[in-house]
């Protein structure tokens, strides 16, 4: 995309972004800064990157034979000193309460927090080119979410937002239906092993794929 020069400036600040990586434990945490000076869309573009990304990464984990849960959430959380990646506080644990006691089964459960928030922004009405892109991409974020069968909300991986911006990187052969057949082969594992329980978080899984997917 051209930008015309008068502009340049205003459109790099807009797609500003800032986002905190760090492994803890066998996980990883990334968070992104909601409070900013002089640029409030950085807060969303740091959002709309992270639901992206986790999108991506969930799926590619399926395609190379390993399941994984997550939380995302909105709250508190500090740094204990100001060049850290490390951040602790409500954010944190209610994220991994959401991965831990909530998701049950593989998949990215969406904490009341950030709904909350991206709402808010959805509805403003400031029409200052900042205040409208933020709108927008409150929008993408909230096209990402979707309710699961048990009421909560979740990353919507496999939903028409996701696969539309990221299809190049999602290819069929080599990511989708790796992905999906690695579910399939984990339910079949586990009802050998009359495992029942895990066999069932796989069926949820595959049920999933199928509403998004029907035709792989």
């Amino acid at each position: 995309m051209r930008v015309a020069p008068e502009f340049r400036e205003e459109y790099l600040k807009l797609k500003k972004t800032n986002i905190s990586l760090y492994g803890l434990s066998d996980s990883v945490v990334a968070w992104t800064p909601l409070m900013s000076k002089d640029n409030h869309c950085a807060a969303l573009n740091g959002i709309y990157g992270m639901l992206m990304a986790s999108a991506g990464m969930f799926i590619l984990s399926l395609a190379t034979k390993h399941a994984i849960r997550g939380g995302i959430e909105i709250d508190g959380g500090v740094r204990l000193y100001e060049k850290s990646v490390e951040i602790y506080g409500p954010a944190l644990f209610k994220a991994y309460h959401l991965e831990s006691c909530v998701a049950q089964h593989p998949r990215i459960v969406i904490g009341a927090g950030m709904r909350d928030f991206l709402r808010a922004v959805s509805v403003g009405v400031s029409m200052d080119r900042s205040a409208i892109y933020a709108r927008q991409l409150a929008a993408s974020c909230s096209e990402m979410i979707v309710q699961d069968f048990d009421g909560e909300y979740i990353l919507d991986y496999l939903g028409k937002h996701v696969l539309s911006t990221a299809y190049r990187s999602l290819p069929e052969d080599k990511v989708l239906r790796p992905a999906k057949d690695f579910v399939s082969s984990e339910i079949v594992r586990w009802e050998a092993a009359k495992n029942w329980d895990r066999a069932d978080r796989y069926k949820k899984v595959l049920a999933y794929f199928n509403s998004r997917l029907p035709s792989l």
